[in-house]
């Protein structure tokens, strides 16, 4: 009788800072595309100046924590990579600067809108 081996799929554990890393840069790139979206709708349905501005400024909140969190995720990246020697941590890079874009583009936006309301 031949013996059949299971083949066995070893997952990488990742350190447990870097997925909490990586987590939390989902979490805030989906807060600053939800918040553009959420403005995009308010400013159509015709919400309150007021509430404008507020979703504004979480949006510009929400645009900094995101850039900060890129740029420790990609310390984390280069760092990893090193320690272990696994170039696999460097298909993170996509996310993270997808991440970095949207951040950049909600902090723009709603620099750019704020200007306009102003008066400028």
């Amino acid at each position: 009788m031949e013996k059949t081996e299971k083949k066995t799929v070893q997952h990488k554990v990742r350190p447990p800072i870097f997925q909490l890393t990586n987590r939390f840069l989902l979490f805030t790139s989906l807060f600053v595309l939800v918040s553009i979206v959420f403005y995009i709708t308010g400013s159509i349905n015709s919400f309150l100046d007021s509430s404008l501005l507020f979703i504004l400024g979480i949006l510009q909140v929400a645009s900094v924590i995101t850039i900060v969190f890129c740029l420790c995720s990609l310390i984390q990246i280069i760092f990893f990579t090193i320690y272990y020697k696994d170039l696999s941590f460097l298909w993170h890079l996509i996310h993270v600067m997808l991440s970095f874009v949207l951040a950049i583009l909600g902090f723009v936006f709603s620099g750019v809108v704020n200007v306009l309301a102003a008066g400028m």
